[in-house]
């Protein structure tokens, strides 16, 4: 039974992840062993931290991902929930997983943020990409630590542009955060 519940699981979570866009898929093997599929990764730079309910890492690495899947013995972790963090150059997915005495279970649903891009021209900072499933804040911060401008991107927006016209001449940081993650640009206003 306890076999037969894992390869369901892990039947499951791959069917789940194969439609939606995911970069990651996060599955089951026997003896509470997670897989993570690198396969889109290969080659550039990926992070790998497992938290527990009050956001306490218990595990984290980073490494170039060089094979197609990367394996985790979660066998000495206590039991409870946790979620896994996977961090790569342009998304961040999260995967809830469940260990209890004799299983680990994967929840089938896998939470993303898209690391949006800056693009800037004359006196326009286009932020490209945000997260269109979170309400977002951009603060543009001058070098003093002042936030001189405040924005909230609202669920739906996936692109925003600021005239900085206004702004004199200097190094700004423009700050984006969603869902607890930011995201940090250095600009130079010229």
């Amino acid at each position: 039974m306890k076999a037969l519940l894992i390869y369901a699981t892990a039947l499951f979570t791959s069917l789940s992840a194969m439609a939606s866009d995911s970069v990651f898929l996060i599955s089951a093997e026997k003896d509470k062993v997670m897989v993570i599929d690198l396969k889109s990764t290969l080659g550039r730079d990926v992070k790998v931290t497992i938290v527990d309910l009050k956001n306490d890492i218990v595990f984290g690495e980073q490494f170039k991902a060089k094979a197609p899947e990367r394996r985790y013995n979660l066998s000495k972790l206590n039991t409870g929930t946790f979620t896994v963090i996977v961090e790569e150059e342009n998304k961040i997915s999260y995967q809830r997983v469940y260990l209890s005495k004799n299983s680990l279970l994967i929840d089938n649903d896998i939470d993303e943020i898209v690391k949006p891009a800056i693009l800037t021209k004359d006196n326009l900072w286009c932020l490209k990409g945000v997260n269109t499933k979170y309400t977002g804040n951009v603060a543009i911060i001058d070098t003093d630590g002042n936030r001189i401008f405040n924005d909230q991107i609202k669920t739906g927006d996936n692109e925003k542009v600021y005239n900085v016209s206004k702004l004199r001449a200097g190094e700004y940081t423009m700050m984006y955060t969603v869902n607890g993650k930011s995201f940090r640009y250095n600009l130079n206003k010229k």
